[in-house]
């Protein structure tokens, strides 16, 4: 199967969200390429990669990894169409006082982002 058309196959079947889909797929382009050579480039044993790209297997994250890289590809992510709505919103609250230990109040005006503990702009 050429890499064109494996890569059409495989986001498919990531489209589909069925594990199962998912490692059964990636296990037919892994045998059409070649398991015993997939089995040198990654330095898994061929058995053990049988057992893992099937439609019950379970592989580990690194093995997945692994296999994409010896057949030529690579995980990407990007943002899907639907993902706007599971976007957090920054909400602004009203300054509040916070009182102090010593009796002083001052005024808090944080915002909830949780990203800004972290450094991390707001959307």
């Amino acid at each position: 199967m050429p890499l064109d058309e494996a890569v059409t196959v495989l986001n498919r079947a990531l489209a589909s969200g069925d594990a199962a889909t998912v490692m059964d797929t990636l296990g037919g382009i892994a045998r059409d390429r070649g398991m015993s050579q997939v089995a040198r480039d990654t330095g898994l044993a061929r058995e053990s990669l049988y057992r893992s790209l099937d439609a019950g297997g379970n592989p580990e994250f690194a093995t997945i990894l692994k296999v994409l890289s010896s057949i030529g590809l690579h995980l990407e992510a990007k943002v899907g169409a639907d993902s706007a709505q599971h976007i957090p919103q920054r909400r602004k609250i009203a300054m509040l006082p916070m009182i102090l230990r010593n009796g002083t109040s001052v005024f808090d005006h944080r915002s909830c982002w949780p990203g800004d503990r972290l450094g991390v702009p707001a959307p």
